[in-house]
């Protein structure tokens, strides 16, 4: 086992050339400046339950299982370990890797899916997926429960072997792919140095954007036992990052299953679009011959007019209740004759009386 740590990964690159070249990981993804890639990064898991291994080496978590693979862009990648150069299924680290527009997170995990010719002279060295966790106050979640079953096995001594540990049956990397799929997608390299070779280079990295929880102990644990196995994000140097929304699995998935129907008159099958849907509003003509629009105003002035009248009517309603002397007869049986007494009734019924012959005056001035 070589000696390095990631408390010095700043001088890596004089152990290990490579470790300085122009495409190494990790890196910071800007969210605002990534290029959608459409249907052409396509990625397809088949992963299955596994035995379990882990190691402690060079300050980093390491942890093996095997039988998972994934499909992306027609090649085949294996997910397993390489004791040649000494790189595992999977390694856990304290803080994350990457950054998203420059925000780290509590925890990476990363699985190393290996082409069949991963080495110094390859140009396809396989497919490297992150899983970025961040507790969220509870001890639940699949990633969790992934780490949950090893975590109070791993060594805490560096060795050079690694220690088998009894995990469930259906234990394996399928824990930790997402339901759906968004992921940022870009070129680079190993981070961390292998065996006699360094940080290697030519792997495409998937990055889910999808959040997933780590207990608050399963945190602590690798806090106070770890510290920090992560090493700066490295220069982006002209690189591409792609991003998937995570909605061309569906896409991939009628493809291969295309929607025919065996109905011997031909059908059409909807697809559902997840962009948004245009609104297209349609002037429709009824059997009138009247438009939709001119209806609604139509309608428009109708209730207006009807407002309108209402008002009216109250205004005469309310009017004629005190013509009648209804209203202050409530009034006074509401307020009770100690406050509406003898002299404000007669006060009322006198205004009354003047209101009367007033209104009767002008009415005989009109007629004449």
């Amino acid at each position: 086992m070589e000696s390095w740590s990631f408390n010095d990964s700043i001088i890596w690159e004089n152990m290990y050339p490579i470790c300085g070249s122009n495409k190494q990981s990790p890196i910071n993804i800007n969210s605002e400046t990534v290029t959608d890639c459409n249907l052409l990064c396509q990625v397809k898991f088949q992963n299955k339950p596994s035995d379990c291994q882990v190691a402690f080496q060079n300050g980093m978590v390491k942890v093996n299982c095997t039988g998972s693979s994934l499909m992306y862009r027609g090649n085949t990648y294996t997910l397993k370990p390489n004791l040649k150069y000494g790189r595992p299924s999977i390694s856990i680290h304290i803080p994350s890797l990457h950054s998203i527009d420059n925000k780290k997170y509590d925890v990476e995990v990363i699985m190393v899916y290996s082409s069949f010719s991963e080495g110094p002279k390859s140009n396809d060295n396989g497919i490297i997926v992150s899983r970025l966790l961040n507790r969220y106050g509870g001890n639940y979640g699949p990633c969790n429960d992934f780490i949950n079953q090893f975590i109070n096995q791993i060594p805490t001594e560096s060795l050079d072997n690694y220690l088998h540990v009894d995990v469930s049956p259906d234990w394996g990397p399928e824990s930790l792919i997402p339901s759906k799929k968004s992921f940022y997608t870009y070129d680079g390299s190993i981070p961390y140095p292998l065996k006699s070779v360094g940080c290697l280079e030519n792997y495409r990295w998937i990055v889910f954007t999808h959040i997933d929880n780590i207990g608050e102990t399963n945190y602590n644990i690798l806090k106070e036992n770890i510290g920090t196995d992560s090493r700066p994000t490295q220069a982006l140097n002209g690189r591409i990052v792609l991003y998937n929304d995570g909605h061309k699995d569906d896409i991939m998935k009628q493809l291969e299953n295309p929607p025919f129907s065996t109905d011997k008159f031909l059908k059409c099958k909807k697809v559902k679009s997840h962009k948004a849907p245009k609104t297209i509003v349609i002037n429709e003509v009824d059997e009138t011959g009247i438009s939709s629009n001119t209806l609604n105003n139509i309608k428009n002035i109708l209730l207006l007019i009807t407002i309108i009248l209402m008002l009216v009517l109250s205004y005469y309603f309310v009017k004629l209740l005190f013509k009648r002397f209804w209203i202050q007869k409530i009034l006074r049986t509401l307020a009770g004759r100690d406050k509406i007494t003898d002299s404000v009734w007669l006060a009322w019924k006198d205004t009354r009386k003047v209101m009367k012959k007033e209104l009767f005056t002008n009415s005989r001035d009109s007629d004449l």
